[in-house]
């Protein structure tokens, strides 16, 4: 262990279970060397099934720069990257070759992503689904039933890190969503979101506070500097009204990063702030 590099040991084991470890160190060989190898990885798996036909295997680089010779000289078998599996919306069945690849890959990867439409998917899919080694989701649609059970047992296994919402999801499963905050593991919900969604965030936030600690909660929407102080006024101004039906305080017409609002408990804040580069921001409610 102590041949380990230690980015290794904070970036990758913190972040799989233990039985992803094991697996991966069985197939990788010496800890050491497997761990060197960990770090040198910068790819992405994408597995795309649509259309009812044969999946199709494409792989990315987090670095434009990186030679693609380069990159493939190592054993993916041995290294991490992450795996994006994206099913279409008229699939009914996974495809044996995604079946196939996902078993081999699944404990190899730091990020494993499932984008998936899930309106046509047959139950034995889902339960072939639900015993993958999951950590992310982007989701699409409003959620059935079926659906929300699936993802509530990822939810009871902590093990999301990532997690992107449309707007139709959060509006029709705001707290499915929004309860995977409590997780010890994810940091930040990204998600496409109409202004007025912030009664469910707020009210989740009263209920919650603790957990919701160091979270984030960030708008995807791209904001030009020339409209932020309007969008910026828009949010607040929806924020201030859940607030005031809830009785919380505050000291400040701006709900900023200077002027936060307090949770009545005294210990909890709340603010929204904007991030970006250049000319270009995006709104994000932080919790401390």
């Amino acid at each position: 262990m102590d041949a380990l590099p230690a980015a290794f040991t904070e970036e990758a084991i913190a972040l799989l279970p233990l039985d992803s470890v094991q697996e991966a160190l069985h197939l990788g060989g010496d800890f050491p060397v497997f761990g060197q190898i960990a770090l040198n990885r910068r790819f992405t798996l994408f597995i795309f099934q649509e259309n009812l036909g044969t999946p199709s295997f494409e792989i990315g680089f987090d670095n434009p720069n990186d030679e693609k010779e380069k990159a493939v000289q190592f054993n993916y078998k041995k290294g991490y990257g992450n795996l994006v599996v994206s099913l279409g919306e008229l699939e009914t069945d996974l495809h044996p070759k995604v079946v196939k690849t996902v078993s081999e890959k699944q404990h190899l990867v730091r990020l494993f992503i499932l984008n998936a439409e899930f309106n046509s998917l047959s139950t034995e899919a889902i339960e072939t689904m639900s015993e993958w080694n999951i950590s992310g989701f982007v989701m699409h649609q409003q959620m059935t039933q079926a659906q929300v059970a699936f993802v509530k047992r990822f939810q009871d296994k902590n093990v999301i890190r990532y997690l992107y919402v449309s707007n139709s999801c959060f509006v029709e499963n705001c707290y499915v969503i929004l309860s995977f905050l409590k997780q010890s593991q994810l940091k930040q919900i990204q998600m496409e979101a109409p202004i007025w969604c912030h009664k469910e965030i707020v009210h989740f936030w009263y209920e919650n506070a603790r957990l919701l600690q160091g979270k984030n909660i960030l708008f995807s929407d791209l904001i030009k500097e020339s409209t932020l102080e309007w969008m910026m006024q828009c949010h607040e101004q929806n924020i201030r009204n859940v607030v005031d039906s809830l009785g919380l305080n505050y000291d400040s017409d701006s709900f900023s990063v200077t002027h936060p609002y307090g949770h009545p408990n005294g210990r909890h804040k709340m603010y929204l702030v904007a991030e970006g580069v250049g000319d270009v921001y995006r709104l994000v409610v932080k919790f401390f």
